[in-house]
């Protein structure tokens, strides 16, 4: 069967310009295929025009997020107002709430983090790492943003030493922790105002 199709490049206010019901079959398509925001139209059966594709994703109040992954290359996915996001989700994309986001549960990603003498903590590997030491360390820092923050859970059978110095931190009440031989020693990271800042949770077993 031949899908019959319309074709346009005509931009409206910055976006692809929608055709109107009387110019759409059902079943049809309509492509705008202007660069600057390529996209698909169809006619749903209550004669609406629904944009189904889009290289921005815009929710309103009340859509129901059913796809389990989000990727989209670097396209931001905007919510507003209240959406419900049933089940597990990754987004693989900035996304960005504009309301007060509620959640009954929220799973940080836990990274096992392989340790060198200039090992990174690298926020994007997860909020919350465990590095085992094998001798003397000198951590550095990499991809950080304001308002991100590390968990790190330290192992430090061997009484190695760590030099904080490269990696700069700030620490509450102005002076390093010491590390614990036995279990974890617990640290939280942050970075304010292009500086990470360190305080300690304390030690684990």
């Amino acid at each position: 069967m031949k899908i019959q199709l319309k074709r346009s490049n005509v931009l409206e206010g910055g976006s692809a310009k929608e055709p109107t019901p009387e110019q759409m079959e059902y079943g049809e398509l309509a492509v705008n295929y202007n660069e600057n925001d390529p996209s698909l139209f169809i006619k749903d059966s209550g004669n609406n025009i629904v944009k189904i594709s889009d290289t921005q994703y815009t929710a309103n109040d009340g859509v129901l997020l059913t796809a389990t992954n989000f990727t989209a290359d670097d396209t931001v996915v905007r919510t507003s107002g209240n959406q419900t996001i049933g089940g597990t989700k990754t987004f693989s994309v900035t996304t960005v709430c504009d309301e007060t986001l509620v959640a009954k549960n929220y799973r940080e990603t836990v990274y096992s983090l392989p340790w060198s003498a200039g090992f990174a903590l690298n926020p994007l590997n997860g909020e919350t790492q465990i590095v085992t030491l094998g001798g003397t360390s000198t951590p550095t820092q990499s991809n950080w943003n304001d308002g991100e923050s590390i968990t790190l859970f330290i192992v430090n059978t061997a009484a190695s030493a760590i030099d904080w110095t490269t990696l700069g931190v700030i620490w509450a009440g102005g002076n390093a922790p010491d590390l614990a031989t036995t279990g974890k020693t617990v640290i939280q990271f942050w970075k304010s105002d292009g500086s990470i800042y360190g305080a300690l949770v304390g030690d684990v077993a």
